[in-house]
């Protein structure tokens, strides 16, 4: 068959129903597979890049609107009422109807709403203020956005095989903080350049863009054919696919490795809210005169670098004999515990280089965390990966509501950031033990 050929792969489905531990029974040939992980890392970092917009522009749009410390925070917080429940409703759909379908149709939703920002009402419209239009507005690109990571969950469980997944994943998941980077230094310019109101535009067009392409790729006829470059999948009917949305939720909801996995992502989620949604406030305060760009920038420099490097090694230590379990539990303490070193750390920092080296510090140990959670949900259940990572993201996205909340409340009353990075430090230990003493790598369903 020549490259100009498209592979065609058929999905057996009888075929999933006598899959060994961590097996995929439709796996992409290796030597195709980069096109779907480049379309993937490149959509996930413009769904950070939009989703940084805020946190980016909060100062100048908080100016213009005579927001609040606690407002502020509401704003933030508004995303993850959306993001929320949208994690175990995108979990179920994709793992029913393909990660890939609901991928792209969400990208496409949260696009619009993000280029639709700048155009929303300054006035009040009814008995809705302009603040409440921009609380919906952030709600309504939470709910899509919150398809984004179960979808994906959904299609590297069923076609990357266990002994390459921690890489392609961290991979894959690393798209995010370089979206963040992206935003700090591309967007760092339309602000200081053009105003607030670009940087929406911009991004906004950007990722309609790239939904466009996976879109333009994605071919729906009668057995619902997918494509994407030279790659093209016939996926099963509803009717055989309706043997695997069998959920067994009675496990999840009782097995206590479940619940180590929630409550640590609940806490890395909290400390991780908290710099996404403030790290810029921060610099802004306490050291005026410094350079935008270098604050937004520099602390996600290392991350992508560092989650290749960890996925890389983690394969290997798997490869080598090292229980998938003591890889999973040892990335990710060291992740959560680095973390809350240099969360206290920065309390004692006296000047911007000092205070901006803790902050590039943390986020690179939080990017060894990529070995850990982020995967762990596809070892333990290959089948539900996507709706147990939709269990999962559900907490950390509850956290993102809970944390830009306190914080804002704290920066509020007490004045001070030292509270804020006191408590990141605690919740980081806490989820660090939930993970060492309850969760395992191991298949529960």
């Amino acid at each position: 068959m020549t490259s100009s050929s498209p592979i065609r792969l058929k999905i057996e489905m009888d075929s999933v129903h006598h899959m060994h531990k961590g097996d995929t029974a439709f796996q992409w040939p290796e030597n195709q597979r980069r096109y779907w992980i480049v379309a993937m890392f490149c959509g996930t970092l413009l769904l950070y890049a939009t989703r940084s917009a805020v946190p980016l522009c909060m100062a100048a749009m908080s100016t213009d609107m005579n927001w609040d410390k606690e407002i502020d925070g509401a704003v933030m917080s508004a995303f993850f009422c959306g993001y929320m429940p949208a994690q175990i409703v995108g979990g179920f759909l994709s793992d029913k109807y393909g990660g890939e379908v609901i991928l792209g149709s969400a990208a496409v939703a949260w696009s619009l709403l993000t280029l639709a920002v700048p155009f929303l009402p300054v006035s009040s419209v009814l008995f809705l203020s302009p603040t409440m239009i921009m609380l919906a507005a952030r709600m309504c690109t939470g709910l899509f956005q919150g398809l984004h990571y179960p979808s994906l969950t959904n299609i590297i469980a069923k076609r990357i095989s266990v002994r390459d997944r921690t890489f392609l994943t961290s991979t894959i998941f690393a798209g995010g903080p370089v979206g963040t980077l992206f935003m700090g230094s591309v967007g760092s310019i339309f602000l200081s350049q053009f105003g607030w109101h670009s940087v929406f535009i911009f991004h906004g067009l950007m990722s309609l863009l790239w939904a466009y392409i996976w879109r333009f790729y994605l071919l729906l006829p009668e057995q619902q054919q997918f494509a994407l470059g030279n790659i093209k999948m016939v996926e099963a009917t509803g009717s055989e696919r309706a043997s695997l949305v069998n959920v067994p939720w009675e496990i999840f909801l009782r097995h206590p490795a479940v619940w180590g996995l929630v409550l640590s992502h609940f806490c890395q989620g909290i400390a991780f809210w908290n710099v996404f949604a403030w790290l810029p406030m921060y610099f802004e305060e306490h050291y005026p005169g410094s350079k935008k760009w270098v604050f937004n920038v520099l602390p996600w420099l290392l991350y992508f670098p560092v989650a290749l490097t960890v996925g890389r090694v983690a394969d290997c230590m798997i490869r080598k004999g090292f229980s998938v379990t003591f890889v999973r539990k040892f990335f990710q303490t060291l992740s959560m515990c680095g973390g809350a070193f240099f969360m206290i750390l920065i309390n004692k920092s006296r000047s911007f280089h000092s205070a901006l080296f803790c902050m590039m510090m943390a986020m690179s140990l939080n990017a060894l965390g990529n070995a850990g959670t982020p995967v762990t949900p596809q070892d333990m259940s290959p089948r539900f990966a996507g709706t147990l990572f939709g269990i999962m993201n559900s907490a950390g996205a509850f956290s993102g509501i809970v944390g830009t909340l306190i914080t804002g409340y704290l920066l509020e009353v007490f004045k001070s950031w030292d509270s804020v990075f006191n408590l990141n430090a605690l919740v980081l230990v806490v989820g660090a033990l939930a993970f060492l003493s309850l969760v395992t790598a191991k298949k529960i369903a």
